[in-house]
């Protein structure tokens, strides 16, 4: 047996400075034989639950400790200096202790790092050992300073608190420093009888790790790996020190220092028999306190109580069957003991409902709950659908409820203040996250480190597909990564800087790099908090303090803790908004009650039989309006059917269902008694609920059970499988099934349990859609303004969602200061207003204010008053400028656009609005401020150019992030339709499209043009192009750039007519190809086979108008044949033929209409 324990180590949640994994770092402990193995990482407990069972399972003692930063005195300042103290806890109150310490590091000491004080230290100190530390601890730190009284000072205060459990702590990196201080640190153990223990300050697991640990330290601080200057490991000589590693005692032996010191080898066996600490990570629930009435003997009672009262509600007179289902559920809860958690949940459910938050009909399978709905803490009636129970709490599986809530965005905070508030500030927290290193961003931080140009780690990025949780494996799978063949060549050219790259982001895949806040998840518990998990600060600088557990959802779990999800979901956001908007139209009306609509309305019904569900939860994609269309649903159980089938695996059978509705395929059962089951399905197995039903009615199998054998099948495990077929199909046959047709339904239900879908969330989220759809319906402009406003920060989007609105008959009116809210407005049926808000470089805290100075002080008169009012409340340059380009001013000044244009005008208002401010606040103690008046404002200059339409649609797409008055490819409209070229193009060309033409002739605008060079040093280039819908990004590669690219460079915004082709390759997933581009306008010129020029000889007849005409013409000469319409007055018009020739464009029209010209053109078929 090994005699070494090592003492002082650091994972990878010591951030971006261990690099030990945990489970490499037992594998190889116990490879080594050492009996036990201590946590020490830097100022947290984050990696406490994952390093305590995984030294079970390699069968190591796990010793439990932190390297907390400490501080000089007995309180808090903010000052950097602090120093490392290892403190290891030896049984349950040094357990107590460390969380303590570590949660007040956080919440109270945190400056930079999270940091105790000796006084903390010294009113926490019991079951703690502590030691003398590595370098960085205070004692060494005053001993390299020659401050060895006060070094001394330090160590016998120590001494003091810690006594026998205090150790002196000798390391050996070959540093001259560390024999330094040890020569001290050993008179001092002669001299006060204190023992010394030997440790190696583990960073990485093995020797040859030194270099990639050396590489995290550099992106930790953001320096690079030349940077002579930056944080590194280094032995005396200024090299890499590979002394940080788990050692062998013989390596360890070996060392100078405890060659000569063997015995405090030996006595860290002695410290680890001292730590006798037990955790438990299978704990039950802990249910925080639940107030209950007296009259009620106990939560059962009273949740009995509620929940009958709750259906009453629902039901009015109770059958048979609801009071069968109601005990039925109460007396598993009851059984289970979560009474408790049905009370909590229903709880804040309806304080959150009081306060006017909006909150879900359901999610997940807790919709299968009758107590639920009857406590109001879901909408879906579970008899009505079919629901079961069992699917969310079987008494044959212990393990919690999980009732996830959906509230509205806005909303979610307001509940979680109140569970605050109700169960105590200290005992409910947010729940940590963990950010792991992505294969891409370990490239990207390698390259950076190492200093390969930017171009080229964004080349090797690039070879990574775009998919979640990708790693190195699967990207080097051809199967999952396209590009797998060249990422392999990259790995494969020996020697190479790129090899390097590859090699090592590979390794640092999947360590831990940052924290974060779990989006949803609340811990609530029965205690102060820090009792049961350590805490940390979310935001350690600003005015929030968020307190977060350190550790994550399912760990916080394990030591018996109740998790909540409050989740946000922005469809509520809508619907809330929404039906608000709705009520400002119409205050008259009583307001709408959504859990009320009509599910037979024949508008909605409409609405998704014509596949018009842009903007619809749930069902808006591209793919899901096609089987709409074909499906044309006529209730909820076929949106419920939808909504679970379009996704991968159970979308294969669609078609099917779709034919089965229609009657064009025959419905089939394999057994009689499943045609109840199957039957709102047309014979399709589609849900989880049907396969437990399916067992039950068959095998005569206890829902609980059925819900075992789901999970089961779910798992695909072939020895479980066998085992299952075995007794399905006896029970099956002793229920009178044919063992064939038993077979057969086996098979069948273990295909469909791989992806069958849970219905409960499926019904609970169709109804939601449904009441998005309703009110898309019956109230399109509400609607859709409530949409475009909780989409506002994505430009893109709103782009795509404006669209759908216009489409839809829906008139956009441009932002005004004048009418315009914060957000996007119903001024009345059939409008939409933009918000203010959206306005880029403004600020929604602006746009706030000047909302309510407008409705404090009446419409602004013109310009200057705006500025007037609105420099009080933080106008500036910037945001007067973004309001003026934005078109929101255009009311206060005639001609606004173009007078506000000109920078000597706006600074002329605002020089003005502060001169008029000045004396209101100086002047005030010289004059009465009430006789005190304004100057009047001085003219403004008188633009020395017009506004051209382009040049209008380029300031609202900077912004307001897209084009507002029309788009640029709308003055090419009625060319564009006639010659069938598509403006929606990037719906196509987008990865979720399910099927296309394998070529595509579109219009759309250049965006941006990004220049690379290849490996071979021949220059290519992505470019992005957007249409009315979105955008889309083409590569085109030399030769076709080097052809191409005098045709696009410098022509961003303009208009371009593409040709692409689905190219198909062998080793590759399919790419679409530019294959021709061209100028719209040069595109289109040989579809118009003339122009015809129409004007009335009464409105245009002087010589400079005909000079005007003549120089258009010359400057827009083309091959086109132009001819004249005249009018003159009552005659009929004349049509001449002209020798004029010219190019079509929409600047030549809008030119043209200046002078009272109409520009027609005819296409020709």
């Amino acid at each position: 047996m090994c005699d070494l324990v090592h003492l002082h180590v650091h994972t990878e949640y010591s951030l971006l400075d261990g690099a030990s994994r945990i489970g490499a770092l037992m594998e190889r402990a116990q490879r080594l034989g050492m009996s036990a193995i201590a946590l020490s990482d830097h100022g947290n407990l984050f990696a406490v639950p994952k390093f305590y069972t995984e030294a079970e399972k390699y069968g190591l003692k796990p010793i439990i400790g932190c390297e907390f930063y400490i501080v000089e005195g007995d309180s808090f300042t903010r000052d950097k200096t602090l120093y490392h103290q290892l403190l290891l806890a030896k049984d349950e109150e040094g357990w107590r202790n460390l969380l303590y310490l570590s949660s007040v590091s956080f919440q109270e000491g945190f400056y930079y790092k999270p940091r105790i004080h000796k006084g903390l230290l010294a009113a926490y100190r019991r079951g703690l050992i502590a030691t003398t530390g590595c370098l960085a601890s205070e004692i060494n730190q005053k001993l390299l300073h020659g401050q060895i009284q006060e070094a001394e000072a330090v160590f016998r205060f120590y001494l003091d608190l810690f006594g026998e459990d205090y150790y002196i702590e000798l390391q050996d990196h070959t540093l001259r420093e560390q024999y330094e201080t040890a020569r001290i640190l050993l008179q001092w153990a002669r001299k006060y009888g204190v023992k010394v223990i030997g440790t190696n300050d583990v960073h990485y697991t093995c020797r040859e790790d030194a270099e990639l640990h050396d590489l995290l330290l550099a992106i930790q601080t953001g320096t690079t790996a030349d940077d002579p200057k930056r944080l590194r490991f280094t032995d005396d000589q200024g090299r890499l020190n590979p002394h940080f590693y788990l050692k062998s005692q013989a390596e360890m032996e070996a060392m100078p220092l405890f060659a000569q010191h063997p015995e405090a080898l030996r006595q860290t066996r002695e410290v680890a028999e001292k730590c006798t600490l037990q955790l438990d990570f299978r704990r039950p629930l802990v249910l925080p306190r639940y107030p209950i009435p007296p009259e009620f003997a106990d939560m059962d009672a009273y949740l009995a109580h509620l929940a009958y009262q709750g259906v009453r509600v629902r039901y009015g007179a109770l059958s048979p069957q609801v009071k069968e289902r109601l005990e039925h559920e109460l007396r598993i809860i009851r059984q289970m003991g979560f009474a408790g958690y049905f009370l909590i949940v229903a709880d804040f459910v309806q304080e959150a409902k009081r306060r006017g938050v909006w909150v879900g009909p359901g999610r997940g399978s807790a919709a299968g709950s009758l107590v639920a709905y009857a406590l109001g803490i879901t909408d879906v009636d579970p008899l009505a659908y079919q629901l079961l129970f069992e699917r969310f709490l079987n008494p044959e599986r212990v393990s919690p409820p999980d009732i996830d809530i959906d509230f509205d965005d806005e909303g979610r905070e307001e509940v979680i203040r109140y569970v605050q508030e109700k169960y105590g500030a200290q005992n409910v927290a947010q729940i940590i996250t963990y950010g792991t290193m992505g294969i891409k961003t370990a490239i990207r931080d390698v390259g950076r480190v190492l200093g390969v140009p930017l171009a080229e780690v964004n080349r090797l990025a690039s070879l990574i597909p775009n998919k979640p949780n990708i790693t190195w494996g699967s990207a080097l799978d051809p199967a999952e990564n396209p590009k797998a063949f060249f990422l392999k060549a990259e790995l494969e050219r020996e020697g190479t800087l790129t090899q390097k790259v590859l090699t090592l982001a590979a390794q640092l895949e999947g360590l831990t790099r940052h924290t974060g806040v779990h989006a949803a998840g609340v811990i609530i518990a029965p205690d102060e908090l820090w009792k049961y998990v350590p805490l940390a600060l979310a935001t350690r600088e600003g005015e929030t303090r968020q307190v977060i557990t350190q550790w994550d959802g399912p760990d916080c779990e394990s030591v018996g803790l109740l998790k909540m999800d409050f989740l946000g979901l922005k469809t509520l956001s809508i619907l809330k908004t929404a039906v608000e908007l709705v009520h400002k139209l119409y205050p008259d009306r009583p307001q709408l009650n959504l859990e009320e609509l009509p599910l037979d309305d024949p508008q909605t019904w409409a609405l998704f039989q014509e596949g018009r569900t842009i903007g619809i939860f749930q069902f808006e994609s591209e793919g899901m309006q096609k089987y709409l269309k074909q499906l044309r649903p006529t209730c909820m159980e076929d949106l419920v059917a939808m909504n679970a089938l379009y996704r991968p695996g159970p979308m294969e059978n669609i078609p099917a269902f779709i034919r089965r509705k229609h009657g064009e395929e025959p419905v089939t059962y394999p057994d009689p008694r499943l045609k109840p089951i199957l039957e709102n399905t047309y014979g399709i197995m589609v849900y989880q609920e049907q396969i437990m039903q399916i067992a039950q009615v068959m095998a005569g199998y206890s829902l609980a059970e059925a819900d075992l054998l789901r999970r089961a099948m779910g798992k695909k495990k072939k020895e479980i499988m066998d085992q299952q077929r075995v007794v399905f199909v006896e029970r099956a046959v002793a229920q009178g099934t044919d063992p064939q047709v038993a077979e057969e339904v086996f098979d069948t239900m273990a295909r469909f349990a791989e992806y069958g879908f849970n219905k409960s969330h499926a019904v609970a989220y169709s109804l939601l859609a449904y009441r998005t759809a309703y009110l898309k319906a019956h109230y399109p402009a509400a609607y859709m303004a409530a949409v475009l406003t909780h989409h506002a920060e994505d430009s893109e989007k709103v782009g795509f969602f404006l669209q759908e609105a216009r489409s839809m008959g829906l008139e956009i009116l441009p932002p005004c200061v004048n009418t315009s809210e914060v957000r996007f407005s119903v001024p009345a049926e059939g409008q939409i207003r933009f918000g203010l808000g959206a306005i880029k470089h403004l600020g929604e805290k602006l746009a706030q204010a000047i909302v309510e100075e407008r409705r404090r002080g009446g419409a602004f008169r013109n310009a200057f008053d705006f500025a007037v009012r609105m420099s009080r409340h933080g106008l500036n340059k910037k945001s007067f400028e973004s309001l003026c380009y934005a078109g929101a001013l255009d009311a206060l000044v005639e001609g606004a656009r173009e007078y506000l244009l000109e920078e000597a005008n706006r600074q002329l208002i605002l020089d003005y609005a502060a001169s008029v401010n000045r004396p209101v606040q100086v002047q005030a103690s010289l004059f009465d401020a009430a006789t005190w008046a304004p100057p009047p404002p001085p003219p403004l200059r008188t633009p020395n150019r017009r506004l051209s339409l382009p040049e209008r649609l380029r300031q609202e797409r900077e912004y307001i992030g897209f084009f507002l008055s029309s788009h640029p490819l709308d003055d090419y409209q009625e060319l564009i339709q006639q010659t069938d070229l598509l403006t929606d193009a990037s719906l196509y060309l987008s990865a979720e499209s399910p099927s296309c033409p394998p070529v595509l002739r579109c219009a759309a605008l250049l965006m941006d043009v990004d220049e690379r060079r290849s490996r071979q040093g021949r220059p290519y280039a992505r470019l992005t192009f957007e249409d009315k819908v979105g955008s889309f990004v083409l590569t085109v590669f030399a030769p076709q750039w080097e052809q191409w690219a005098p045709r696009l460079q410098g022509r961003m915004g303009e208009p371009f007519c593409l040709e692409v082709e689905l190219v198909q390759r062998p080793d590759a997933a399919p790419e679409w190809r530019l294959r021709s581009v061209d100028t719209l306008p040069n595109a289109l010129q040989g579809f118009i086979p003339a122009i015809t020029l129409e004007w009335d000889l009464a409105q245009l007849s002087s010589q400079d108008q005909l000079q005007d005409l003549l120089y258009l013409i010359q400057q827009h000469a083309g091959t086109i044949p132009v001819f004249f319409l005249l009018h003159y007055r009552r005659s009929s018009p004349v049509l001449l033929q002209t020798e004029w020739r010219l190019h079509y464009s929409p600047s030549l029209s809008e030119s043209l209409a200046h002078l009272g010209v109409l520009l027609r053109t005819d296409v020709r078929p």
